[in-house]
């Protein structure tokens, strides 16, 4: 894979920019941030791109059809993992984030030791072979970039207790497919804290700790974390700053800082209107807004990874006026062993029938999945967006050119947003701002 394509596989930022352009007499100039279409090899190239160093026996068209049959598993797992995961947040009006991507390399940790019936499972809940889905979050992870003014990093841990010994095998995979570090440890208040630390050092901080502490029957600890900074592109000038409100589901109006704007790069459907915002150095921001009349919660039953990618693929060049509130959020998801359960991986959080035999050989007891912690943080403001999320799976033992037009989308009211890699277009965060 050569350097130009590395640096083509970014993480997809789609951002909802508000109306100010108009309002200040900007609208005839030309649109504000606007996005670069893509001029190199199509998404299916550089897909194929990421990962032929791993699987040279690929070929041709061969190739291009598998890889992006895998892009297509990981983007539909991406958008189940979210649509489960804050379903019930988003039914009382709580503002949510996840990220899937963080929580689909975390339970690749953990697959790479599956075995049976276990492995089964998980491979048709992700939708793709174990070895196709570590192969991509290779090639993702190997291709993130580090610019001047955007980044995206990823990192893997994993944390077991001193008596337990891992397989061989599987400490090899996890270091040559997942750089992951490996970590004896004593699993007391020090385990706790490094653990912790480690979390806050790979998140540039916005993550500080992910453990309380650790019980006696909790064996192993693997982690993810992802980590994002990205000033956008043309960034909100002072005048485009403007106090306006945001009225939530309820009704409510709320104070809000609305960045203003006009951008490029116009996306709908039946249900959704929106807007893409690109960062500095390949990264873009996805900004989805239902139609009014449409709850949140309505929206989210019927949208899926094929409705997202729509979205995607809906994209036409018009000025768009935009309106998008600054806001900050914490999130931690609770749901995700929940949602998991619904994509059909069961065998795995069962204390007597789990098999991760791959992992390590235990002469008493059986290891199973035994909770599933996921933080997240964001915030977006003038100058750009910095978020981060850390998936920690707790191991237990039991014994074209078209005609210009223009659109409106404010983000005065409850809206869904994504950060996506501009290559694969794989929701990196996905979350909802439902109030501010």
């Amino acid at each position: 894979m050569n350097d130009v394509m590395i640096k083509g596989i970014s993480v997809l930022v789609t951002v909802l920019l508000g109306f100010g352009a108009a309002a200040s007499g900007d609208s005839a100039k030309e649109p504000q941030g606007s996005g670069q279409y893509p001029s190199e090899k199509t998404v299916t190239e550089k897909i194929v791109d990421i990962v032929d160093r791993a699987r040279p026996e690929r070929e041709g068209a061969k190739a291009s059809a598998e890889l992006t049959d895998v892009n297509t598993a990981v983007s539909d797992a991406s958008v189940k993992l979210f649509q489960g995961t804050v379903a019930k947040d988003v039914a009382v009006g709580k503002s949510v984030m996840v990220s899937p991507v963080s929580i689909l390399s975390a339970m690749a940790l953990t697959e790479a030791g599956a075995a049976g019936k276990t492995l089964e499972e998980m491979e048709k809940a992700f939708g793709c072979s174990r070895e196709d889905l570590q192969q991509w979050m290779k090639g993702w992870t190997d291709a993130l970039q580090v610019g001047k003014k955007t980044k995206c990093t990823a990192a893997n841990s994993f944390w077991y207790r001193s008596s337990f010994t891992p397989k061989p095998t599987y400490l090899k995979t996890l270091d040559e497919i997942f750089a992951a570090e490996a970590y004896p440890s004593t699993f007391d208040s020090e385990t706790v804290k490094a653990i912790n630390d480690w979390c806050k050092n790979h998140t540039d901080g916005m993550i500080p700790k992910i453990l309380e502490d650790l019980s006696p029957d909790q064996t192993a600890v693997l982690i993810n974390a992802v980590a994002f900074d990205g000033n956008w592109k043309a960034p909100y000038e002072d005048y485009q700053v403007q106090d306006m409100k945001f009225t939530d589901e309820a009704g409510e109006q709320q104070k809000a800082r609305m960045l203003c704007s006009t951008e490029a790069r116009y996306i709908h459907d039946e249900k959704t209107t929106g807007f893409i915002k690109p960062y500095s150095d390949g990264y873009s921001f996805v900004a989805m807004l239902p139609k009014k009349g449409v709850t949140m919660e309505e929206y989210l039953k019927n949208f899926d990874g094929a409705a997202f990618r729509g979205l995607l693929a809906s994209e036409q060049k018009a000025d768009v006026y935009t309106r998008l509130p600054e806001f900050k959020l914490e999130y931690n998801a609770e749901a995700v062993k929940d949602t998991l359960k619904s994509m059909g991986i069961r065998q795995a959080f069962d204390g007597a029938t789990a098999d991760f035999s791959g992992m390590s050989d235990v002469s008493q007891g059986n290891l199973y999945i035994g909770s599933i912690i996921h933080k997240t943080y964001i915030e977006v403001n003038q100058k750009g967006t910095k978020a981060a999320a850390v998936t920690a799976v707790i191991v237990e033992c039991t014994s074209a050119a078209i005609e210009q037009k223009y659109y409106e989308v404010y983000l005065d009211r409850p809206f869904l947003y994504a950060i996506i890699d501009d290559a694969t277009g794989i929701p990196v965060f996905m979350g909802a701002v439902m109030g501010l």
